[in-house]
């Protein structure tokens, strides 16, 4: 009998022990909060609305590249096969200010892609600087100087701190250095909001064509001597340049985004909910020339001039999915025509891995797709992108933020390659550790190498290549 009472009083122990045990509230989990990076603003009136902005950003690649065929390296083959490199894709620093209930003054310095083949000694330079006046409130806004508020496409003015991808649609700035600095030119410009309308429209005076920027070696198309020029393949003009007229203007059916300055988000990350679809120009008179045949003169050639135009439509789509987790897709698709004169394309290697390229397989003076990463990036034809991604739920990995991966493409035809096409894709995913802010981005872009057997054939598809980056951005 003891024996049956103290085994009762054990399991009425270990009953109450239990229920005890199911009555305890488990510790919460520690809620991790959003940190907010404010903006470093100094306010010039008592409510904030007048005030001094700065920002800065950097984004640095580590990266292995397949260089196409014939790459050198410092004028040598050797070695130039694959190149590993670090640079600097872009530095930026900007300045704005709203001086006044109207005026608005905007100034940025930078450097684009600084890499172990650059001039040393590397430094800012002068991006943009313009002021514009608020003439009728939300609608209409003149402004003039060295900007960026141009077409065709949406990514003509890229906000490069918020890319989707590893790096913008880089063929949407279309004349990308050749006559302008890295797209900004001298301009005057009218911009603002109808409804739900954005516009911008500009009149801008072209820089003289860069033959700099357009080294044969590298395969980076455009030089306008004309004794460097073949029969019936355009190339910028280095005549005093026509002025160029820009315009771009996107109905935006819901959330509304800021114009203060001309560059457009890349994706909010699902903190808004965007739908757009825009539509652009550009246009400048006799920006083009080539030769062309004379018959009745042997062995001689007319100069033909020809204008430049570009045309495109995009739409952009960016929506949060899940309330609760902020889960996001972002969405964008472009269509482009250009005619930028006959057969002309122009081949380019974003922070080129290589600075030279030889005569593919021996055969001196026909067309390559040039040394290093270089590829088709712009010509007389038309092309079509996209890029797609997806943020997944915010703090999937605690208090180290999250992940987006993403896809993009783009696919070209040129009158020079017969219109045959030209596809480049990209993959890659981006770390969120503080969204824009600091972010790690890992992406493989995969490029087609053309080449030309004779000066009478089209261009063909040889090969692909591969590069692989790893980049670091931080940003305030």
């Amino acid at each position: 009998m003891k024996k049956i009472r103290i085994a009762i009083l054990i399991l009425l122990s270990a009953f109450t022990a239990v229920a005890q045990q199911d009555t305890i509230i488990p510790p919460a989990k520690k809620e991790i909060k959003p940190q907010v990076i404010k903006p470093l603003r100094i306010a010039l009136n008592e409510d904030g609305s007048h005030y001094v902005q700065f920002t800065g950003l950097l984004q640095a690649w580590v990266r292995y590249n397949e260089n196409n065929p014939g790459s050198t390296i410092n004028g040598q083959a050797a070695n130039a096969e694959n190149t590993f490199d670090v640079g600097l894709r872009r530095v930026r620093f900007q300045a704005f200010a709203q001086l006044t209930d109207r005026a608005f003054f905007y100034t940025q310095v930078g450097q684009n892609s600084f890499g172990f083949t650059s001039e040393r000694k590397f430094g800012l330079f002068l991006m943009d600087a313009t002021g514009d006046y608020e003439c009728i409130k939300k609608h209409l806004s003149i402004g003039a100087g060295l900007g960026s508020w141009v077409g065709p496409l949406r990514y003509s003015s890229l906000a490069v701190a918020s890319i989707m991808g590893m790096d913008g649609m880089i063929y949407q700035q279309t004349t990308n250095d050749l006559n302008d600095q890295f797209v900004r030119r001298m301009m005057i410009y009218a911009k603002g909001k109808i409804g739900k309308l954005d516009y911008r429209v500009s009149i801008a005076k072209p820089f003289l064509v860069n033959t700099a920027a357009n080294k044969s070696g590298t395969g980076q198309a455009g030089i306008g001597e004309l004794g460097n020029m073949q029969n019936n393949v355009a190339t910028f003009s280095t005549r005093n340049p026509n002025p160029q007229l820009n315009t771009y203007m996107a109905y935006q059916f819901l959330d509304q985004e800021a114009n203060k300055n001309p560059y457009m988000a890349g994706t909010y990350h699902g903190t808004k909910k965007i739908f757009n679809i825009g539509v652009g120009l550009q246009y400048q008179k006799d920006a083009m020339w080539y030769k062309e045949a004379n018959a009745s003169a042997p062995g001689g050639a007319d100069t033909i001039t020809h204008q430049y135009v570009t045309l495109g439509i995009d739409v952009m789509y960016g929506a949060p999915l899940n309330k609760e987790t902020n889960t996001a897709i972002s969405f964008y698709a472009a269509y482009l025509y250009s005619d930028y004169g006959r057969n002309y394309v122009r081949n380019l290697g974003v922070m080129n891995a290589a600075d030279g390229g030889q005569a593919y397989s021996g055969r001196p003076g026909t067309y390559t797709s040039g040394g290093g990463s270089a590829f088709a990036m712009n010509g007389t034809g038309s092309t079509f992108s996209a890029q797609l991604g997806y943020k997944m739920k915010d703090n999937l990995l605690g208090e180290h933020g999250t992940l987006m991966p993403y896809a993009m493409t783009q696919v070209s035809g040129f009158q020079f390659f017969n219109y045959k096409p030209m596809t480049v894709f990209n993959v890659g995913i981006n770390w969120l550790m503080k969204g824009h802010n600091s972010k790690i981005s890992v992406d493989y872009q995969n490029r087609p190498f053309f080449a030309q057997a004779t000066l009478a054939d089209a261009p063909e598809q040889t090969t692909r290549k591969g590069m692989f980056v790893l980049q670091y951005q931080l940003m305030f």
